[in-house]
């Protein structure tokens, strides 16, 4: 009646698609829960075992991201009540949260090869902006990006030199690389491409296509021809593969034909082997796999539960 906002204190928090009836004081709304975590395994004998649930909060985990020296991770996580980037030690224990940004979707974040900073994505101003800080917290939070467009998704390059993002600047999706002291920017992939990552070896950039189209990507650092190197990784699993330096890791969820796994694309031989089971749905649409440098252990992001509630409440005014 006097036009301001009040919070509906009984329905909780993440309610949706509320309805009130015309005459008489009922409400009606949704609750959802999507309740998604990060797994782990150790990988021996090319096989993944020990798995185990890094995180079991109700609220979302994903984005695991693995330290070079494979002894850190870092994820996004609601923990806080906002989406913000997590440390912990690679079992989970010891962890903190490293951002407060207070608000804005939070996360992808990426360690730099000396692992002393983390470099990750927020939209304090609406849009998607990339900051750095350092990985042990503290100390002052720089950005790197100011452009009215979204830019999401950054990675190192192997020197730690430069960053790799993907960008909507141009009106479609593309892959950009930065020099991190002088800001100088160019193109190293469009069409398309997204979630780069630069080889070990330094040679290649790696990447999937935000459009759907299934398959993993690389071209030369340098520039030159894309080359697709499977077409197995789903498009609406775009996030769900990492790269070591002598293999390929990304998911195959196939419910129909039955095929769930991490599999591991050797780069030399280009052989395909089944890593680990998985008994769940990985994380859709959004970053969720990392794999340690040394091939020892790797992480994932998969939803363990989902599911929905219709509430009413009686005498609502």
């Amino acid at each position: 009646a006097d036009g301001k906002m009040r919070r509906v204190s009984e329905a909780g928090i993440g309610p949706s698609s509320p309805a009130v009836t015309a005459r008489g004081r009922r409400l009606a709304y949704v609750t959802r829960v999507a309740d998604t975590n990060i797994w782990r395994a150790t990988l021996s004998g090319g096989k993944g075992v020990d798995v185990a649930a890094v995180t079991t909060a109700v609220q979302m985990d994903t984005g695991p991201r693995i330290s070079p020296d494979g002894r850190w991770m870092a994820w996004r996580s609601a923990t806080s009540g906002n989406d913000e980037v997590w440390v912990s030690r690679a079992d989970g224990s010891e962890a903190r949260q490293l951002t407060r940004m207070n608000g804005p979707i939070t996360g992808s974040a990426q360690w730099s090869p000396d692992g002393q900073r983390i470099v990750f994505e927020s939209r304090p101003a609406g849009n998607a902006d990339l900051f750095v800080m350092e990985a042990r917290g503290g100390g002052t939070m720089r950005p790197l990006t100011s452009e009215k467009s979204n830019e999401v998704l950054p990675s190192y390059s192997r020197d730690g030199k430069s960053v790799y993002y993907s960008t909507d600047r141009a009106g479609v999706w593309e892959v950009w690389r930065m020099e991190v002291e002088s800001g100088e920017e160019r193109k190293v992939a469009g069409a398309g491409a997204f979630a780069a990552v630069e080889g070990v070896d330094g040679k290649w950039v790696y990447f999937t296509r935000q459009s759907g189209e299934a398959g993993i990507w690389r071209v030369p650092v340098g520039g030159g021809a894309e080359e697709r190197l499977t077409d197995e990784l789903a498009g609406r699993l775009w996030g769900q593969w990492a790269l070591s330096a002598k293999g390929l890791f990304y998911a195959v969820f196939d419910v129909a034909g039955g095929r769930r796994a991490i599999r591991r694309l050797d780069l030399a031989t280009r052989t395909v082997t089944d890593v680990v089971a998985l008994a769940k749905l990985p994380v859709q649409y959004d970053s969720g796999m990392s794999v340690a440098a040394d091939e020892s252990w790797i992480a994932w992001a998969q939803l363990d539960t989902a599911g929905s509630s219709v509430y009413v409440v009686d005498g609502f005014r």
